[in-house]
């Protein structure tokens, strides 16, 4: 059964509401380690999660997350001349956003589409450049400089991260994701890490969320209240800014 068969048909228990066509779960994320650091507040607000609730919206986004890999994957298969398109479109968006920015990207993993030539092309213009680091299971990303030479190491998921370099707080995130929707909100891989590190630096200053995938990730995404909505989505095939 398809995940959108699952929202339309008006699986609406409590806890669940709609917004914008999204299916919304009105909750509070779980007490994991440093949860506390993001949103303390946030917690506090809203209602504990059920364990019904929480069972239900795992369920559902378990299965976005498996349907989206299979669209990531087709894509991928059949990728050409994605990525250089893709970076044309990303220049274009970030032109106009500000000099000397500080810019994190991601070092591309499995059918991930490639950041790099995205990544050379903004630090080159004179932009700072950084890749999210792994510290610790429940804790907001970190962010260590990175340019086209410097030393790499494989850190957790397999991913490459600097060996070296300064600790950024980054103001523009590009963001890898599994599926997307046109409302703003991204599927990950489930870990939560962009969510709480998006509402930590939303807190301390504007920071935009740019989504970064194939046009053929476009699918459905469950949607819980600690989820963080892009500010853009870019593909081989355009630009789409989200108002919220």
């Amino acid at each position: 059964m398809a995940g959108a068969d699952l929202r339309v048909r008006g699986l609406h228990p409590s806890g669940l509401k709609s917004l914008k066509g999204s299916w919304l779960c009105d909750w509070s994320w779980p007490n994991t380690p440093g949860a506390h650091l993001c949103t303390q507040a946030h917690k506090d607000k809203s209602p504990p999660r059920s364990r019904r609730a929480r069972h239900l919206i795992s369920d559902l986004k378990a299965l976005a997350r498996t349907e989206g890999f299979e669209r990531r994957k087709a894509a991928h298969a059949v990728r050409g001349d994605c990525a250089n398109l893709a970076t044309k479109h990303l220049l274009s968006y970030l032109a106009d956003k500000g000099a000397g920015l500080v810019i994190s990207g991601y070092m591309p993993i499995r059918t991930e589409i490639d950041v790099l030539p995205a990544m050379n092309a903004l630090h080159g213009a004179g932009h700072r450049i950084c890749v999210p680091v792994i510290i610790r299971a429940g804790l907001p990303l970190s962010f260590r400089e990175w340019t086209p030479d410097c030393e790499m190491i494989t850190g957790p998921f397999g991913a490459k991260v600097p060996s070296t370099g300064d600790w950024l707080a980054p103001e523009v995130l590009i963001v890898p994701l599994v599926s997307f929707d046109m409302q703003g909100f991204r599927l990950g891989y489930g870990g939560g890490y962009y969510d709480r590190s998006l509402e930590l630096l939303r807190k301390k200053k504007p920071t935009l969320a740019v989504g970064y995938a194939y046009s053929g990730q476009m699918g459905d995404v469950p949607v819980e209240i600690t989820d963080q909505r892009l500010d853009a989505m870019v593909t081989e095939s355009g630009i789409t800014e989200f108002a919220f």
